[in-house]
């Protein structure tokens, strides 16, 4: 009998973006899998390879309460009746609707509401892996994240130039957002060189940039913004999804690291991690406090902009 397994990537960009190994893996173990996520990432998830369905659960809309929880879980029950349910969250309404959905089989990291209940390790990749693994998936079919390059719709900023380095100055916490004097520093640089740039991000993050004189898309749907990241030669941001997407997507990225910790990611040939050593407080949280816990934020500040411009040039993309 086929295995109705339902896998929740219910948090952020980069979120399900880990989550896209556990899809495919389970897929060839022969799941049918429903990936359940929020309506921002549903056209992401709808790319999943290995995803036969997506369930759409707007847990901070119209389901935000727990009566919208057990609505949302009904209907799920109501499309497919699963017999797995996966969570990668640690939140109690996760583990609610695990329960409510009555599979037999609950797998997750929360304290209630599972069957069966697995630690978390430091790498959130890895630990959605895990949960897959007890469902049925095999060692041998992980791989990295990957999404396809083409077929994404346009954007309202067109096509871009050959060799585009993407900027994407924002992240959910102001501290993993690189300083506009680095951003300055690096569109300074690279418009010197002759290389063409866009800034690219959410909806709310065009006000964090000031009036930088440059080509720009923010608040578009993810699966343009998706499309964008596909047509540049590279990406330079934080530590934030849409860095993740663009690694997906086979685009190489320079990641600005601050108060999050590199060591959380698998290791990545397309990708150059920039740390400051020299700031002994960092990392000094596991997803970014929203302040910085000793005002200064050296270890985003002292970034220079020849060293991000240098590790581009490792990669090959300038």
């Amino acid at each position: 009998m086929t295995q109705r397994t339902a896998l929740l990537a219910m948090a952020g960009v980069g979120d399900l973006v880990f989550t896209l190994p556990a899809v495919d893996a389970l897929a060839r173990a022969g799941h049918r899998v429903t990936l359940v996520t929020r309506p921002p990432l549903a056209g992401l998830a709808r790319r999943a390879v290995g995803a036969n369905d997506v369930f759409v659960w707007d847990k901070r809309g119209v389901d935000a309460s727990p009566l919208g929880t057990l609505r949302a879980a009904r209907r799920l029950v109501e499309a497919s009746a699963v017999h797995i349910v996966l969570a990668p969250h640690p939140s109690v309404r996760s583990g609610l609707f695990a329960w409510l959905t009555g599979a037999p089989c609950r797998i997750g990291w929360g304290p209630l509401g599972y069957t069966t209940r697995v630690d978390r390790g430091p790498r959130f990749i890895e630990d959605v892996w895990a949960l897959a693994e007890r469902a049925g998936a095999r060692s041998e079919d992980f791989a990295p994240p990957r999404l396809p390059r083409d077929g994404w719709p346009d954007s309202a900023a067109g096509k871009l130039a050959a060799g585009t380095i993407a900027i994407l100055p924002g992240a959910n916490y102001e501290t993993k957002r690189p300083p506009l004097a680095l951003l300055e520093g690096l569109l300074e640089r690279l418009g010197a060189m002759g290389v063409p740039t866009v800034l690219i991000g959410g909806v709310g993050e065009a006000p964090h940039v000031g009036a930088l004189p440059q080509r720009a898309s923010f608040g578009e749907p993810l699966e343009v913004v998706a499309g964008l990241l596909a047509q540049c030669r590279a990406v330079v941001g934080g530590d934030t999804g849409l860095v993740h997407l663009a690694r997906a997507l086979g685009v190489p990225a320079v990641v600005v690291w601050g108060p999050t910790s590199e060591a959380r990611l698998p290791d990545d040939r397309g990708r150059i991690d920039l740390e400051r050593v020299d700031v002994p407080c960092r990392p000094c949280s596991p997803h970014g406090p929203r302040r910085c816990p000793r005002v200064h934020h050296a270890c985003m500040r002292r970034h220079e902009a020849d060293a991000v411009v240098e590790s581009l040039q490792v990669l090959g993309a300038v």
